[in-house]
């Protein structure tokens, strides 16, 4: 059993696995994202400022799109939480499966990114008092950079192994 622990404390020394580490922080980041007012409402004339945890009361408005964007919201949150898990994954795991780890990490953070654009398109056409406030619509911006500079490192990181088997 120690071995193991050993072997899995080699891998995430290793340079390969900082990759892994980026979405590391890339997930955390994300988490707490969703501690920012991600939609407002109006009451008597006052802007309400909802945070995209708390905003799961207004699941049950289903007479209104809204419904369909905190459903959307969920499933960003869950992403973002298995977005967390492959790249822990990607630290640990052995040589072989390295590659298919990275991959996942990009993955999920493209489908991340996806539905936090659709989020912010859907939850733009309610109807009801429930608007977008800053954070529903830096969250799109954040993912993009975040993606953009996953891709950046995942195509420096193919260059460079091809330039180490030539």
């Amino acid at each position: 059993m120690k071995d193991k622990i050993n072997l899995y404390l080699s891998r995430a020394k290793d340079k390969n696995r900082l990759y892994g580490y980026l979405h590391l922080i890339f997930s955390i980041c994300l988490i707490f994202l969703f501690f920012v007012p991600v939609f407002c409402t109006f009451v008597q004339g006052e802007k309400e400022s909802i945070l995209g945890y708390y905003s799961f009361e207004f699941m049950n408005d289903s007479f209104d799109i809204i419904h369909y964007a905190i459903s959307i919201l969920i499933i960003s949150i869950i992403l973002s939480i298995c977005l967390f898990i492959t790249s822990i994954t990607t630290i640990l795991v052995d040589e072989k499966s390295l590659a298919k780890a990275k991959n996942s990490n990009l993955i999920v953070l493209a489908l991340k990114t996806i539905t936090d654009i659709i989020l912010l398109i859907v939850a733009d056409q309610t109807k009801t008092n429930i608007q977008l406030d800053w954070g529903g619509y830096i969250l799109p911006a954040i993912d993009v950079v975040f993606f953009g500079i996953s891709l950046y490192f995942k195509i420096n990181d193919k260059k460079k192994t091809e330039n180490i088997e030539e």
